[in-house]
């Protein structure tokens, strides 16, 4: 009785001191950072980053993926807000793995043109990846458009542009990512082609595809049909 009343007692401190760090956390991040110093815009990004662990540890809580799309879009990406776009604008270049959630928690909740944006900032300052994930960051936020991509095209819808700047991006290769990525892209790219009748094209991203992964493409057949369906011109 007496240990499950000592427990219940730290369990309730803990609650204390986690709400009062929220409260504290809370209203630095209210701060904006334009015209600010470095040392007051690398004060904000730590304490977002402090926000952030207390926030993936409730998100972890969550065991409905639904409910976890419905905590980010509704209380994650409107609390970091204004911290990243404040960010961004002062033109500030400090490292936080909060980039990398933000950009994947826009990109999970469907803001693919924002999250497109934050992938280039993600690149363009060298942000970390989080050691949780055994993959390179990249690779992780690009398969997650493109994901969103490939869904667009099992329905029947377009996912222009933002399956053009992803396929931009990675194709020109200054979003290096990994191959097995790549090759997932460009046969997406090769099917999209395909299906306008576009064969020089889709040939051209199923021989990538190929390249990318020479060992599972799974493009052989297809690449080989649009090969006949040329030589047939």
């Amino acid at each position: 009785m007496l240990i499950a009343l000592r427990h219940k007692q730290k369990c309730q401190q803990a609650t204390k001191q986690k709400n009062a760090l929220n409260s504290i956390v809370d209203q630095d991040m209210q701060n904006p950072v334009i015209n600010q110093s470095a040392d007051d815009i690398q004060h904000i990004v730590d304490v977002s980053t402090t926000a952030l662990h207390i926030d993936l540890e409730h998100l972890s809580g969550l065991t409905d993926i639904t409910k976890k799309i419905e905590y980010k879009k509704t209380v994650l990406i409107g609390k970091y807000k204004n911290v990243i776009d404040s960010y961004i604008a002062s033109g500030a270049n400090t490292q936080s793995e909060l980039f990398f959630y933000y950009a994947l928690w826009l990109i999970d909740c469907e803001k693919i043109e924002e999250g497109l944006a934050l992938i280039d900032l993600f690149v363009n300052q060298n942000q970390p990846t989080p050691e949780r994930f055994k993959r390179e960051g990249l690779s992780i936020l690009c398969d997650a458009v493109w994901a969103w991509c490939q869904d667009c095209y099992k329905r029947g819808e377009s996912a222009h542009p933002y399956f053009d700047t992803l396929l931009a991006h990675v194709e020109s290769g200054k979003w290096g990512i990994h191959p097995i990525n790549a090759a997932q892209i460009f046969k997406l790219a090769a099917q999209l082609q395909e299906q306008e009748n576009n064969l020089e094209k889709a040939l051209h991203y199923y021989t990538l595809c190929m390249q990318s992964n020479p060992e599972k493409h799974g493009v052989k057949t297809a690449h080989a049909k649009v090969v006949a369906a040329l030589e047939k011109r």
